[in-house]
């Protein structure tokens, strides 16, 4: 991943505001790690509320999990786009790729 994130911090450099690369997806829920100016790194998890459009109380309560941990863990949340809610936190590049392996597990045991 540590080549990953370099490419991420070269696209910056190249201009980009922002780099972002998805490293799990799925209906439920997106997981990936982005870069932006001045090697700020960061995990960010993206859950969506009501996939498919239906309101699903189950789902809506694994949400509330996931989320929950997220915040321990020190993560920002924030209204996404639509029906989703956004989870960042930045992190050094060594961090980066820890925290992501330690975010899948927890959103995989949350959200199936």
């Amino acid at each position: 991943m540590r080549e990953e994130l370099q490419r991420l911090a070269e696209e910056v450099e190249g201009n980009e505001e922002e780099a972002f690369r998805t490293l799990r997806s799925s209906p439920r829920y997106r997981l990936g790690v982005g870069a932006r100016h001045q090697c700020v790194f960061f995990v960010e998890v993206i859950v969506d509320l009501f996939p498919g459009g239906k309101v699903d109380l189950g789902h809506m309560e694994r949400c509330v999990v996931l989320l929950s941990v997220l915040r321990k863990r020190g993560y920002v949340l924030s209204c996404g786009e639509g029906r989703t809610v956004s989870a960042e936190r930045e992190l050094t590049m060594v961090e980066v790729e820890e925290e992501a392996a330690a975010v899948e597990v927890s959103a995989r045991a949350a959200m199936g």
